[in-house]
């Protein structure tokens, strides 16, 4: 079984992301409400603004480390007889057998494929060159060996 991960994602720099935005975070708020006790300074430069930026700054590393843990889940895979996916703009996993394909249209980031039951296009936008390379090249494969069986 052939499987693509839709996003490359290093989990141990997202757990990192999420690990330091945290202290940040807390030691930026923590910061924040002694200033407001002992007389919050509201100076740009050299006041106590410096921990709300710091405050903000641990807020974003926390948010781009979930969201790179949360797009692990995304991939396209397969093997001799189906098509399994989970793709960002559907959210939910799909199955498509091989042989209720009828045709497929191949374009630049996204392949529409003509099913028994409807139609269904596999956008690609958010993959890498070379995976999109990969599994172009299946498709094609399938569109040749469909083209070469006669039928009857």
């Amino acid at each position: 079984m052939e499987s693509i991960k839709v996003f490359k994602v290093h989990t141990k720099s997202a757990k990192f992301f999420l690990i330091i935005g945290s202290i940040f975070t807390i030691l930026a708020i923590s910061l924040i409400i002694h200033s407001i006790m002992h007389g919050f300074n509201f100076h740009f430069l050299g006041g106590d603004w410096i921990w709300v930026l710091f405050s903000i700054q641990g807020i974003l590393f926390i948010i781009s480390g979930y969201s790179n843990i949360n797009n692990q889940k995304y991939f396209i895979e397969w093997d001799g007889k189906e098509l399994r996916f989970l793709l960002p703009d559907t959210g939910k996993q799909e199955t498509i057998k091989f042989d209720q394909i009828e045709s497929l249209n191949i374009r630049l980031f996204e392949i529409e494929l003509k099913l028994t039951n409807g139609k269904r296009i596999l956008n690609l936008g958010s993959l890498q060159f070379e995976d999109i390379k990969r599994i172009k090249q299946k498709f094609e494969s399938m569109a040749h060996k469909s083209e070469a069986t006669p039928s009857v």
